[in-house]
């Protein structure tokens, strides 16, 4: 587990940060998924650029992890549109976790655990009972992910990822109320 990590709003001056982590996970992460030629096309100043687009938008739900000297390592996103996955069938479900990623010299720390159980959290101080998360079926990493964290797999479709076809798991995990009186910090 990494220690001193603070969660906070992402604000628009986190976009280029949050770009550079994007691309690098995709490009870890999703090596052998996609193909070689889309991972290394990746650019982060156009991720950069998509994310603050987002965050100037209002109501905007999405999260940084930075370190004690305000370094960015990871972060996450509720219910956001993805470019990604255009044709999602639920699309407009605003209680799904858009986006996940945390820098990979950091991963297996603990941190994606604790971002996603911040969504998790903000889904139920939003009023939902459920959260979503579709990811690529072939990325058997990030489906144990979300084994692990208790979601799970409710079906599967065929989509679009960064403009290459792809099948996909949805997963789903019933989250509880919060408790009479109880506070979200």
């Amino acid at each position: 587990m990494i220690d001193g990590v603070l969660l906070r709003r992402a604000e628009s001056e986190d976009a280029w940060a949050m770009g550079v982590i994007e691309t690098a996970c995709w490009r870890v992460g999703y090596a052998g998924v996609l193909p070689q030629a889309v991972l290394e096309a990746l650019d982060e100043s156009l991720r950069a650029k998509r994310w603050r687009r987002i965050l100037r938008r209002a109501g905007s739900e999405a999260w940084v992890a930075q370190n004690l000297e305000g370094r960015i390592l990871g972060f996450t996103a509720l219910g956001l549109p993805s470019e990604e996955w255009e044709d999602e069938p639920d699309a407009q479900d605003e209680h799904r976790v858009r986006s996940l990623f945390v820098a990979p010299p950091f991963w297996r720390l603990g941190l994606g655990s604790k971002l996603l159980k911040w969504a998790e959290e903000q889904t139920v101080v939003l009023g939902g009972q459920h959260i979503l998360a579709r990811v690529p079926r072939d990325a058997s990493w990030v489906r144990k992910f979300y084994e692990r964290a208790g979601y799970t797999d409710i079906g599967g479709s065929a989509g679009r990822l960064d403009g290459h076809s792809a099948a996909f798991a949805t997963y789903e995990k019933l989250l509880e109320p919060l408790a009479p009186n109880a506070s979200h910090s």
